[in-house]
């Protein structure tokens, strides 16, 4: 009998592989203009930093004449619609669409719903889905849940000042 295609021992071969190794989730010693960063919190505090600079707004680039222009559309934006109404509701189309562009080799986020799951869902769940995204539309809340991420820094050895990250996010931040 030849190899059997679906045989998960390569699989299980692989995960033990990283169950063994303890030091596979430590972060190496992080350096920065010349500043050596060890222990896990002053990595933390420099990734904190790092993020915070990266995604600071800047407010040299707002005048006050811009801010009021953009106050003031917003304000007419939502006088003019009824609370409960601000958007229309999503239909299940707009799901299996949004489902269909996700890329199905992505990593699953912390919810561990791999992206070929969310592809195969039955229609049921994708109802299910479907209500929940109304649900908070209708509402105006989005769960704690929903709003979660897991960053992941990449030093780079190139550009010593540069660290480029990914996001996972939850099933419901892909689509």
């Amino acid at each position: 009998m030849g190899k059997n295609p679906l045989s998960t021992r390569p699989f299980w071969r692989k995960i033990n592989k990283f169950r063994t190794k303890e030091s596979s989730n430590m972060i190496p010693t992080l350096a920065l203009n010349d500043i050596f960063y060890k222990s896990d919190k002053e990595k933390g505090q420099l990734f904190g930093e790092l993020l915070a600079s990266t995604f600071t707004p800047n407010p040299d680039l707002i005048n006050s004449t811009t801010e009021y222009e953009v106050n003031y559309e917003i304000s007419n934006f939502f006088s003019g619609k009824n609370e409960k109404n601000l958007f229309d509701s999503i239909t299940l189309t707009e799901i299996i669409l949004a489902i269909n562009k996700i890329k199905e080799n992505s990593a699953s986020g912390p919810d561990f719903i791999h992206n070929l799951m969310l592809k195969n869902l039955p229609e049921s769940t994708l109802y299910d889905i479907l209500n929940l995204f109304n649900q908070s539309l209708t509402t105006s809340q989005i769960p704690n849940k929903w709003k979660k991420a897991q960053v992941t820094m990449i030093p780079k050895k190139a550009q010593p000042g540069m660290l480029p990250f990914f996001e996972k996010t939850l099933f419901n931040g892909k689509i």
